[in-house]
């Protein structure tokens, strides 16, 4: 099986390496251009570090090559090498996820990254919070298992069937007779029926959707991963959803909770050890569909303020944001979609009281701002192109 890290593509590796401070990256996706396969390359480039191993260094500007070049001295490297005895580097994923559930990841990394999230779950290396089967699924799946099932009597049968044609008599020999079709049963829900029980070992539920529980949630589980890494990488995937659930919430909170996240878990980290310091980079997988961001008329609606006001508030903070959407041409065959990435220093050195000297942003703006073409195949592989230069 290919090595995790040989799953990105070479036009794709500048942009999946993790900023050499604590920033936050956007990704953004549409209906028909979905940003899994995206989350997936962030998840080899991270997970791809074995522990006591140092960082790869960033590509040269020619990003179809795959030779590194070593920083200028002074500068630190992506990752910034070996501290302590121990030389560890290795990264720490917390996956949050309100759309889809441990299963999906699971396979979708194994098919796409060649990742066993499972053995790094259970190794330490992954925390999965689960914010879609105790917030949505629980409660919906327990009242089906203890409703009764559906009885349908033979009166509201007949007052179901359509009555705009005339019903056809039955031809055959005199005295025939036809049996009435029974109205269908509804499927019996067996009585010993359960949900799954929950794996072991860094995995989380929220149990309501408060910013409160998700706050604690989240802290607990970088909390619970192994101190040794340097670095900690937050995936956020559709925290929008929130927002048009539970109306309470308003963007400016959730935009508070997940900047309190990233500040709060650098310093803690930097305060429990004396030889390490860890950065917490937070990866925000938002919905940028028109339909969903575009003020209807006559008056806007309340979730199409929330989403566009939350959208807009995180791409201001955002260090980096990738987006992809469909083809405005229409749809090809070889071709899945647009990738478009914008590289910025973003807010976070103001808001993170961190001071600037330049040399960080330079580093970063080595990929500058780029729009790609990629095309996910069936078996998981992608490839990433330029403009022209055909798949």
């Amino acid at each position: 099986m290919m090595p995790p890290s040989s799953r990105i593509p070479p036009l794709l590796q500048p942009y999946t390496h993790l900023p050499s401070s604590p920033s936050t990256i956007l990704l953004t996706s549409t209906l028909g251009a979905s940003a899994n396969w995206l989350i997936i390359r962030f998840l080899c480039a991270a997970l791809s570090i074995e522990p006591n191993h140092p960082f790869p260094q960033h590509p040269t500007e020619n990003y179809g090559s795959t030779t590194t070049i070593t920083p200028a001295s002074g500068e630190e490297q992506d990752g910034g090498g070996s501290n302590g005895s121990n030389g560890s580097s290795s990264v720490n994923v917390v996956l949050v996820s309100w759309m889809r559930d441990w299963d999906f990841w699971k396979q979708e990394a194994r098919k796409g990254g060649g990742l066993d999230l499972e053995r790094l779950r259970r190794g330490g290396r992954v925390a999965f919070v689960d914010g879609l089967a105790g917030l949505f699924v629980g409660q919906d799946q327990g009242q089906s298992q203890s409703r009764e099932p559906v009885r349908t009597t033979a009166a509201a049968a007949a007052r179901t069937i359509p009555q705009s044609r005339p019903l056809a008599v039955a031809r055959g020999p005199p005295g025939r007779t036809l049996q009435a079709r029974a109205p269908p049963q509804a499927a019996k829900v067996p009585d010993n029926a359960s949900p799954p029980p929950p794996p072991g070992g860094h995995y989380y539920t929220l149990a309501d959707p408060s910013l409160k529980t998700l706050e604690s949630t989240i802290r607990t589980a970088l909390a619970d991963l192994p101190p040794a890494a340097r670095k900690s990488l937050l995936i956020l995937d559709a925290p929008d959803a929130l927002l048009a659930t539970t109306p309470s919430i308003s963007p400016s909170a959730l935009t508070s909770t997940l900047l309190a996240l990233q500040t709060s878990s650098s310093t803690a980290a930097a305060t429990t050890t004396t030889t390490t310091t860890r950065d917490t980079h937070v990866l925000v997988h938002l919905h940028a569909d028109t339909a969903l961001l575009s003020a209807s008329t006559p008056a806007a609606q309340p979730l199409e303020i929330a989403g566009h006001n939350f959208l807009v508030k995180t791409a201001h903070r955002s260090r980096r944001v990738m987006s992809c959407r469909v083809l405005d041409t229409g749809v090809a065959r070889d071709v899945s979609g647009v990738l478009r990435v914008t590289e910025s220093d973003g807010w976070e050195g103001l808001v993170l009281g961190q001071q600037n000297d330049g040399r960080a942003g330079n580093d970063e703006a080595k990929g500058g701002n780029k729009e790609l073409l990629y095309f996910v195949k069936g078996d998981g592989s992608v490839k990433v192109f330029e403009r022209g230069a055909g798949g």
